[in-house]
């Protein structure tokens, strides 16, 4: 699986570049260029679960968008569908596609990056970059509170079918037996991110000086020549942006 060999700063600057690029442009960049490249991404990295799983989390959350914004469309000629108070046309799937662009870009690409980088490796990234040294803390914090949040619900699904709740089938049913332990199980990630928060400042974390490793993690020039033409990309999109707008 190539995707785990490639270098954590290169990986943060690709999914950081191309959450800012679905801001910049249309819902056509979102929708036809970069989920299908992550799809043909997974797809030779063998790891197409992971983008089944974000399409879990996404096609919920277009729905809910289909539907607030279909009982405020307005009847026209137009609509492809219309049942008692909800109205399907053109013009709404493309505001919600350009209302969402930015969102679901930025779960198929966060989704890969913390499930496909370990914490070892990204603190490894930028534990010697004191002035980006958050960073690692903050993808090490979110994925640690997701696994947890992820075993923790587990558990509670299993006691909930061991006292006779049904926690089977379609994401409702599962949400309903959830549902009563979503404010513990937030506030136990809480209190697990500020364990974790002072055993790395007992251990060191923050200490302002060069630290040395074990291990090193290097940098192919082919990922260095990515790394620059994704910054280059972002600066030419930018710059026609800006251009737009002066004109």
């Amino acid at each position: 699986m190539f995707i785990e060999k490639i270098h954590p700063h290169t990986k943060v600057i690709f999914t950081m570049a191309m959450i800012f690029l679905s801001v910049l442009n249309d819902y056509t960049f979102s929708f036809y260029i970069i989920i299908p490249i992550m799809f043909v991404l997974h797809l030779i990295n063998r790891s197409i679960q992971t983008f089944i799983t974000s399409l879990i989390i996404v096609i919920p959350y277009l729905f809910m968008l289909m539907l607030i914004y279909g009982l405020l469309g307005e009847l026209t000629d137009s609509n492809w569908i219309v049942i008692f108070n909800f109205k399907l046309n053109e013009t709404v799937l493309i505001d919600i596609l350009n209302r969402s662009k930015s969102v679901v870009v930025m779960i198929f690409m966060l989704s890969t990056l913390f499930k496909h980088t370990s914490s070892d490796s990204m603190l490894l990234a930028f534990s010697k970059h004191t002035s980006i040294k958050a960073i690692s803390f903050i993808f090490m914090n979110v994925k640690n509170s997701l696994s947890h949040l992820r075993l923790r619900a587990n558990n509670i699904l299993i006691a909930q079918q061991t006292r006779g709740i049904n926690t089977q089938g379609f994401i409702i049913t599962r949400l309903r037996a959830l549902w009563p332990m979503i404010m513990p199980l937030t506030m136990s990630a809480m209190l697990d991110s500020q364990e974790r928060q002072l055993t790395l400042y007992v251990r060191g974390f923050d200490i302002e000086s060069q630290r040395d490793n074990i291990e090193t993690l290097k940098k192919h020039k082919l990922e260095v020549l990515f790394e620059l033409l994704i910054v280059g990309l972002v600066i030419f999109s930018i710059l026609s942006e800006v251009t737009i707008w002066l004109n």
